[in-house]
């Protein structure tokens, strides 16, 4: 995607009589001009950024640092982006309602694709690539006491990442993986397109989200939402503080334990007011607690 991002730039520059020999000599002009571009075709604020980080990571990856020329977005006049997210959670009632849209369409494949995103936080493309994943869990489910699975096709910038189950919904869990593996063994994939390629086949999982009616507030991504939602308040259950769970939670979703704040105020906005937050000696308690426990003692001074 980034090489996609950069190449569009590149030609666009050329187009404009910006001529140059390579991506580390592009300046600020260029790229500010570009911007405006974007902005003039009605491409939005966050999708502007994100073209933008795409050629700053070219430029870093060649050795250039964009900070020095003023390749940065408050050099540029780019407005800050939203972070606050338009989804809201897909209730458990719309999913089944949305499952049974697709199957009556003959789209069974995508329903299960739907069921795997809600069961796993997964994104769109993860659910469509994630087969490998699923098999080598299936294959090892016997003995992964966590119940991690390792995502790596289909991820963000192609980082691989781990994704928890939730546990109330193991069993559920297992047996939806079951159904996409015997699906594809049929099929080939879950969701193929007009042409064979990824490519077909996101445009054919898009065009199927929007016959649905998976659009608005309630869109695929709304699944992962869903996911985040439930996963937060399981582990709120188990005992874990604020800043532990969404740290957990903001590592299952594929975003690193640093972003922690980003998912309470996003994905877990509905319920980050219930998770409690933990002194640091409250904190301490629970953990000697937790010794205490273990070691089968009913009192540790």
């Amino acid at each position: 995607q980034r090489t996609h991002v950069c190449e569009q730039f590149v030609e666009w520059c050329f187009s404009h009589q910006y001529i140059f020999n390579s991506i580390t000599d592009v300046s600020k002009v260029m790229v500010s001009d570009y911007m405006e571009q974007l902005k003039s075709d009605g491409i939005s604020i966050a999708t502007r950024h994100n073209r933008l980080a795409s050629i700053r990571r070219a430029m870093q990856a060649l050795g250039k640092n964009p900070d020095k020329v003023g390749i940065i977005a408050k050099e540029l006049n780019l407005e800050p982006r939203d972070r606050r997210g338009t989804k809201e959670p897909l209730p458990d009632d719309l999913l089944l309602e949305m499952v049974k849209k697709a199957e009556n369409l003959g789209e069974h494949g995508f329903a299960i694709a739907l069921k795997l995103q809600r069961l796993l936080g997964h994104r769109g493309l993860e659910s469509l690539m994630s087969i490998s994943a699923l098999e080598k869990f299936a294959l090892e489910a016997s003995v992964i006491i966590q119940t991690k699975i390792t995502v790596i096709s289909g991820t963000k910038g192609g980082r691989p990442r781990f994704t928890q189950l939730i546990h109330a919904r193991s069993a559920e869990t297992l047996q939806v993986i079951k159904e996409a593996l015997i699906y594809i063994r049929q099929h080939g994939y879950l969701v193929s397109g007009n042409k064979t390629g990824l490519k077909s086949a996101r445009a054919k999982y898009h065009y199927l989200a929007g016959r649905i009616g998976l659009v608005g507030k309630y869109s695929p991504h709304s699944l992962r939402y869903a996911y985040s939602v439930e996963k937060i308040l399981e582990l709120k259950n188990q005992g874990y503080n604020k800043k532990e769970t969404f740290q957990l939670v903001a590592e299952f979703l594929g975003h690193g334990p640093s972003r922690s704040r980003y998912i309470s105020s996003v994905y877990g906005k509905t319920v980050a007011h219930t998770v409690p937050a933990e002194t640091r000696r409250s904190r301490i308690n629970r953990a000697i607690k937790n010794l205490q426990d273990l070691l089968g003692e009913s009192d540790w001074t």
